[in-house]
């Protein structure tokens, strides 16, 4: 047989053997993909079969917290990860013109991972000692990394020998360090938009003196909401009962998503709205569309969520038609959590004058509170 029928004839038994698919003893089955590609396990085995693994063996060293000079002594315990794998040997064939080429490739099928808690060399926290014990197969891969507990926001990188994927046998006994790169994230800008989770209307009115008090009682039409949308603004009734009503917006907004955040800074904070304009009347004249009912918006002083009768007291933020800027409010109230009492939008005229047929009355629609923060990394203090 001459050389080339010897290569052929050899190319064929591979040939045969990548064609063929291959069964481990669990008869899970391994079907080779393109040609040169990597076999492809089916399906993937998630959790450790007890009766592949074998012996025992021990893994010890050192991880040296990095970079130099940065205070660590918050990081208060320190967790090493080793992630067992037990891998099978396939041939791995391409076909170059007629003539194929096998290598061994490693299939991972078979994993699981383990911890132990290291030890600090020094008060600086620095240098940490580990040492554990794993259960090996008969083709036994590792890799290590490790973390601080708590991890904060920080992010972990680890090196060195134990970062990189090694063999190991039962029995064996093997040193590995690990070098831990720590370093904060950068801080994060976030905009988030939020639909107020409470809206309700409210309203007071007062009689004109020697007029009963049952005649201050708005008529049907005058209702607090329209459709789940609450009016703003104030009439006057001179002709039929003599008595003013005034008319607020209430909103109230959840405030959960930022204050999940461990550490935020906020930059912008915008109430905005739609108004529709229900009516407009001067004094004596016909009812006529007005360019805003609106007069500003307040910060509620009082809890009205649970219940309310008449106006809400409030603090005033803005006295022209929004939108507003109402960051201050928003960070007075991510840091005190118990005085959000949410905003009070009001009309132009909350004073109660006396009754002349004046008017002016809308409903606000879509209020939305739109937030942009500054996420920043939350770092351990160091005492």
């Amino acid at each position: 047989m001459n050389r080339s029928a010897f290569v052929g004839s050899l190319a064929l038994g591979f040939v045969v053997l990548a064609g063929a698919h291959a069964a481990d003893a669990s008869g899970g089955i391994f079907a080779p993909g393109p040609i040169g590609g990597p076999w492809i396990e089916q399906p993937p085995i998630a959790v450790p079969r007890d009766r592949d693994l074998i012996e025992t063996a021990s893994l010890h060293g050192k991880v040296q917290l990095r970079p130099a000079g940065v205070d660590v002594r918050w990081c208060s315990s320190l967790k090493v990860t080793a992630k067992v794998q037990k891998v099978e040997i396939f041939p791995d064939c391409a076909d170059y013109g007629g003539i194929y080429f096998c290598r061994n490739t490693e299939i991972v099928v078979d994993e699981y991972s383990t911890e132990s808690w290291a030890t600090p060399v020094s008060a600086s926290h620095r240098v940490w000692e580990y040492q554990m014990s794993i259960a090996t197969y008969e083709e036994t891969r590792v890799k290590l990394s490790a973390q601080c507990a708590p991890a904060y926001d920080y992010r972990y990188r680890s090196r060195g020998a134990g970062a990189k994927k090694f063999a190991i046998a039962g029995g064996d006994t093997r040193k590995r360090n690990l070098r831990l790169q720590v370093s904060v994230p950068k801080s994060e800008t976030r905009t988030v938009v939020i639909e107020p989770s409470i809206v309700e209307g409210t309203w007071e009115s007062r009689c004109q003196p020697g007029f009963p008090e049952f005649s201050c009682d708005p008529i049907e039409s005058e209702g607090e909401t329209v459709d789940g949308e609450p009016y703003v603004g104030y009439q006057s009734f001179e002709n039929v009962t003599a008595h003013q009503a005034v008319y607020q917006a209430l909103l109230w907004f959840d405030l959960s998503e930022i204050e999940s955040v461990a550490r935020k800074l906020v930059l912008s904070a915008e109430l905005r709205y739609r108004e529709q304009i229900s009516f407009h009347r001067g004094i004596e004249e016909p009812i006529t569309f007005a360019l805003s009912c609106i007069g500003g918006v307040g910060r509620a002083t009082e809890d009205w969520t649970a219940g309310l009768s008449g106006l809400v007291a409030n603090d005033e933020i803005g006295s022209a038609r929004g939108p507003w800027s109402v960051a201050r409010d928003v960070s007075g109230w991510l840091a005190y959590p118990e005085t959000n009492y949410g905003f009070v939008i009001k009309g132009t005229d909350e004073g109660f004058t006396p009754a002349d047929s004046r008017a002016c009355v809308s409903y606000i629609q879509k209020p939305e509170l739109v937030v942009t923060f500054l996420a920043i990394p939350d770092v351990p203090v160091v005492f």
